[in-house]
């Protein structure tokens, strides 16, 4: 399925139906789900008929259906090509030097540098 081709709300609707399902595959009711995330229960029947909810919200009913990995995408760190790591390693190869401090004259009352 293209996302692109739906609307937000279409999109909303079938994240809430992604919820209710995962919801009826671990055969708990919506009050259930709501004492265990935390959530109420009004944001979960919202979230499962295709109205907004916070992502907070989302998270913690993920979290409670075991299905954060529905979020996988979002938090996934990039991965670096095998080409753009070796320049990264040959960046780093390069010795550092040490800058050239400039010395403050020598004053015959202070003795500082």
């Amino acid at each position: 399925m293209e996302l692109y081709a739906l609307t937000d709300s279409m999109i909303v609707k079938k994240i809430g139906g992604i919820v209710r399902r995962r919801r009826l595959e671990k055969n708990i009711t919506q009050s259930e789900l709501s004492q265990s995330s935390g959530v109420a229960l009004s944001s979960i029947v919202a979230l499962e008929s295709g109205k907004n909810v916070s992502v907070v919200t989302l998270i913690s009913l993920l979290r409670a259906l075991d299905a954060l990995d529905f979020l996988g995408h979002f938090v996934e760190e990039p991965k670096v090509s095998p080409i753009a790591y070796l320049k990264l390693m040959e960046k780093s190869k390069s010795r550092q030097r040490a800058s050239i401090r400039k010395k403050s004259l020598h004053k015959r009352d202070n003795t500082e540098w």
